[in-house]
């Protein structure tokens, strides 16, 4: 049975319960339509694109580096242990990123055919923005917009933000307690707006991040850079995208 984060387990669309559909075992070499693939005909591989901010594309930096560095290094499929599961994973990320920035990516969802997208984004808009059900309605625009009009997606997970350990005043205004309260608030807000939503829509939250995050936080108080931070982080990321494959098999 799945053990995974998030509100989503046995639960389709609208949150209504699915106690008899099949659930996928990440661990198991295929998802259930490849493993019946002569009962279900031919298989074809989930594109899946996690979106966010620089903790995104710092993932995918560093799997590509490995790459760089040494030829033989495997593909970023086969880094993130998901040949197996049929999912190719696009990890799209944007340094400084905030919400609306993501409205850019909307011709390469659409050219690579997405089944299904990860957001992990609004810690950035945080930092300046104090009305935090304003950043929920902008994420909550884009995702449906997305889900509605691009005939591809068939399910959306969403990322809870996590606690920083340093607010930089460069950027924020906000002291850390109040910083870390609003993410609090906004992982809330996130959650009952997806649990209320007639669409396929999902929360995820990344696991092993509880504050305080010292172990995996690195020396600038915001990115899991640390080796513990940056191995969870990439197990969790892992994790979205098999529980985002989910919902496009029911």
């Amino acid at each position: 049975m799945w053990r995974g984060s998030g509100r989503g387990r046995g639960r389709g669309r609208g949150g209504q319960n699915h106690s008899n559909m099949i659930r996928i075992n990440p661990h198991h070499p295929l998802p259930h339509a490849a493993r019946y693939g002569k009962e279900y005909g031919p298989v074809r591989v989930t594109n899946i694109a996690v979106l966010g901010h620089s903790f995104v594309s710092g993932l995918n930096d560093s799997l590509t580096a490995k790459r760089t560095r040494d030829p033989d290094m495997p593909s970023l499929q086969d880094q993130l242990d998901l040949k197996r599961c049929l999912i190719m994973p696009h990890l799209w990320g944007i340094k400084g990123g905030h919400i609306e920035n993501l409205r850019d990516k909307e011709s390469e969802i659409r050219e690579c055919s997405i089944d299904a997208i990860v957001f992990d984004i609004g810690s950035n808009d945080l930092c300046k923005n104090t009305n935090v059900q304003q950043i929920v309605n902008t994420l909550r625009g884009l995702t449906e917009h997305w889900i509605d009009s691009i005939e591809s997606i068939k399910a959306i997970v969403a990322c809870q933000q996590l606690h920083r350990n340093y607010l930089d005043p460069q950027y924020s205004t906000k002291s850390l307690w109040k910083y870390n309260k609003d993410v609090d608030t906004f992982n809330e807000r996130l959650e009952e707006w997806i649990n209320n939503s007639p669409r396929r829509l999902e929360v995820w939250k990344h696991k092993n991040f509880t504050h305080p995050t010292t172990p995996c936080i690195g020396p600038d108080g915001v990115h899991p850079n640390t080796p513990e931070g940056a191995w969870r982080y990439q197990k969790s990321v892992r994790g979205a995208i098999v529980f985002a494959d989910r919902f496009t098999q029911i």
